[in-house]
């Protein structure tokens, strides 16, 4: 393995587990040297990528949102059914959810908020923007075909939805109930039908 790929294969196991301790603990909830004694490295290996932790913060949104992104493309791309899209939209959750130990990465970051400077911020902001916009394209289509309801207020619907999708993970995990989420979902689908 050539010192590229080593440095390469550093940087995604720092990323991966400052992913897994921000789902898990919050952004406050952990330091570099929870992180450098997971991955079994330095401290100052973390620092030389990511010089202070609003760095690695910034860094592993970043990476989350451009994944999220490829995922909506995807979504796009391959299914045409707009409510098929809206469940593999809250599949997208779910899956981040897992067994109930892990919340959105943004929704933790968020609560930590007077915490983090403005362009962790600008992710975290960055990241709903683009979820509230496509959920309301895809209800606007819906309208348009007759699926949805026509009094429906597609950008108010859309940012509800993100927020409905972000509260459920806190509550189901809160009650070690993963219904929680699913039902959420499952919710606003039928609510939105004409």
């Amino acid at each position: 393995m050539n010192a590229q790929s080593a440095t390469a294969s550093t940087v995604e196991k720092i990323l991966g587990s400052a992913l897994l301790m921000v789902q898990q603990r919050g952004f406050s909830g952990f330091s570099f040297r929870d992180i450098a004694r997971e991955v079994g490295i330095k401290t100052a290996s973390i620092h030389y990528h990511f010089p202070t932790k609003p760095d690695l913060a910034q860094a592993v949104l970043a990476q989350v949102r451009a994944e999220f992104t490829s995922e909506l493309d995807r979504i796009d791309t391959e299914i045409v059914d707009t409510n098929t899209q809206l469940e593999s939209f809250i599949a997208i959750f779910q899956n981040t959810f897992a067994d109930g130990d892990r919340l959105c990465p943004f929704c933790m970051v968020a609560c930590a908020q007077d915490g983090v400077p403005d362009f962790v911020r600008a992710e975290v902001q960055s990241f709903w923007s683009t979820g509230e916009q496509w959920v309301t394209k895809k209800l606007e289509q819906g309208r348009a075909t007759g699926t949805y309801r026509r009094d429906l207020d597609s950008a108010t619907a859309g940012r509800a939805f993100i927020a409905m999708l972000e509260g459920a993970m806190v509550t189901a995990r809160a009650f070690e109930d993963r219904s929680r989420l699913d039902l959420a979902g499952e919710w606003f689908l039928s609510e939105i039908k004409r």
